[in-house]
């Protein structure tokens, strides 16, 4: 910590170069950028709220909430008692005025009980501006594990236009409510943190599933689309997003006539807030072809308004023609199982006349048959067998495909 130095023994200005270090500090500024604190405004609840309660609990005037910046001191929370003028204490003012940039450069409680005395902000442009009598802020700090090197991000502070003896109670109360802010900040800091690692893995699961997905917001306007609805539909990212979906993709019916969007289920859902299926719906891609789908059209709501939706869809043409391809192939294995059958039955009986033929010769010609005759003979029967196995092989076969019910 600083300990602000005894005006006796030099000038406030003196210490204004070390100040100004102190509000330029890089970690600080970091800190601030990534609360994202100032995009936030003043819609904080917490913090609101921690104003109202440091008011009330310190009999002041005024409250606040400030974060400070290298040159801009920002009220982020205000509360002020009703006969305050609460838009002059919501301005944003150049920190080097401020009484709270003592407080970033001590990371301590600044204590003022009656400003026209305080040799620090006497002549100040918020004394003169403001009519400040008596001031006290204690520090808010950034996340940090170890607090006492934590980032002083601004200051939580109450005013007011009479002269107070701030006691250590008003310290030590005023200092509870900060760490309060302190934690609010921190936690909101983790759970955006976690939010963005969830939101990640989610796009990276829609990067990489089989369909597509579209979302939009509340006007029907396309937020979002996967790499399966782009791939679909023949549209780049930049030529879905920030256009209108239903004017887009689904604008007409496939005989050609206008699809009016008061009828449309889409659309529907994102009005009624209902979720709507539609089945072998068209949509139309980028070169002007149908694409048959199957869609799921989803709303997504915010406190009982719809304020997204979410359509997925599928491509049934390719579903189609996956399936007109599996009864053809399914067809064919019939014919040719037909076939091997109807073939080993007719070739049967032939093939084994033969073979009764080759004997009664064989019987008849025993004493007057040459040496090479019986050779013959012999090769004829061995052809037959084989001729007769290979027959009985494919009926088996023709059994195995046509499956168990066959063979019963």
């Amino acid at each position: 910590m600083t300990s602000l130095p005894d005006p006796k023994q030099g000038a406030p200005d003196a210490h204004r170069d070390k100040i100004n270090r102190a509000l330029k500090g890089r970690a600080r500024l970091e800190m601030i950028r990534r609360t994202e604190l100032l995009e936030a405004g003043d819609s904080i609840p917490a913090l609101l709220r921690a104003a109202r309660v440091a008011a009330r609990a310190l009999r002041a005037k005024v409250a606040q909430v400030n974060i400070l910046t290298d040159r801009l001191l920002l009220p982020i929370a205000v509360h002020t008692e009703p006969d305050e003028d609460n838009a002059a204490w919501r301005k944003r003012r150049r920190a080097g005025n401020s009484y709270c940039k003592y407080v970033v450069w001590s990371r301590q409680p600044f204590i003022v009980g009656d400003a026209s005395k305080n040799p620090y902000v006497r002549n100040g442009h918020a004394t003169r501006e403001l009519g400040i009598v008596s001031y006290l802020g204690v520090p808010i700090l950034g996340p940090a594990e170890d607090r006492s090197k934590a980032p002083v991000l601004g200051t939580l502070c109450v005013v007011d236009r009479v002269q107070r003896e701030w006691t250590d109670t008003d310290v030590e109360i005023l200092t509870d409510i900060a760490n309060g802010v302190s934690d609010e900040i921190e936690y909101r800091l983790h759970s955006r943190t976690e939010v963005r690692a969830a939101k990640r893995q989610t796009l990276r699961l829609l990067d990489n599933v089989g369909i597509g997905v579209l979302s939009t917001d509340a006007l029907g306007v396309i937020t979002y689309a996967n790499p399966a609805a782009m791939r679909m539909l023949g549209y780049s990212a930049e030529e879905l997003i920030g256009h209108d979906q239903h004017g887009l993709i689904h604008h007409t019916h496939p005989d050609g006539s206008r699809y009016n969007e008061a009828s449309c289920p889409n659309c529907q859902s994102r009005i009624e807030g209902r979720t709507h299926r539609a089945s072998s719906d068209t949509f139309w891609k980028s070169d002007g072809s149908p694409l048959m789908v199957d869609s799921l059209m989803t709303p997504v709501f915010d406190r009982g308004e719809v304020v997204a939706t979410v359509l997925t869809f599928e491509n049934v043409s390719a579903q189609a023609a996956e399936r007109r391809a599996r009864i053809a192939a399914e067809r064919a294995n019939r014919a040719k199982t037909e076939l091997l059958a109807a073939m080993s039955y007719e070739l049967r009986g032939p093939v084994s006349a033969i073979a009764e033929h080759a004997d009664r010769l064989e019987n008849t010609m025993i004493d007057i048959a040459t040496a090479e005759q019986r050779a013959e003979l012999r090769s004829i029967l061995r052809s037959q067998q084989h001729l007769l196995g290979l027959i009985e092989n494919m009926a088996g076969f023709a059994t195995l495909e046509a499956g168990p019910e066959a063979g019963e």
